[in-house]
């Protein structure tokens, strides 16, 4: 008799404690599709985000080619304006080789290299050729340019003989 009423207490003690953790976990299922259903509704997903205007009035539109408005020398417009053209000095050339160098206003350059706002086209030894708006300018080497001056001076002091 004492064995029927240990399995029974076994029995009645495993039928409550699963029926305890069944209500436990519909609970839980209950709490997990209310949260579910907080999730979904269209409130919730809402971020609250400020309001931003644009103001573009004075800026250039982005689609278009970056050009800057050209006025002429008279102040009209349409007429473009010529920029003048910087002052280079070269002061030195390296054109024995394969990618020869120039030195521009104390900077090194190579064929294609632009310093401001004009291209180096060509180095050779006789001088360089930039392109600055659409126009070349051929730059005579140092040495070029010294014999030049010194003709110059020869020439001066030719005149003043007779």
């Amino acid at each position: 008799m004492a064995k029927i009423k240990g399995l029974l207490i076994i029995t009645f003690s495993g039928l409550f404690l699963s029926n305890a953790f069944a209500l436990k976990q519909d609970r839980m299922i209950q709490e997990i599709e209310q949260e579910m259903k907080q999730e979904q509704s269209p409130e919730a997903n809402l971020v609250a985000r400020p309001i931003v205007e644009y103001d573009v009035e004075g800026l250039r539109d982005p689609f278009k080619g970056y050009e800057k408005e050209k006025t002429s020398v008279d102040g009209k417009e349409g007429a473009p304006a010529q920029k003048a053209q910087p002052v280079f000095i070269v002061n030195g050339i390296i054109a024995g080789g394969p990618a020869p160098l120039a030195i521009i206003n104390n900077k090194v350059m190579r064929q294609g290299d632009v310093i401001e706002e004009a291209k180096v086209i060509k180095i050779e030894k006789e001088g360089v050729e930039m392109l600055f708006e659409g126009v070349v300018t051929r730059l005579p080497s140092p040495l070029e340019n010294s014999l030049s001056k010194l003709n110059l001076m020869i020439g001066e002091k030719d005149e003043k003989k007779p």
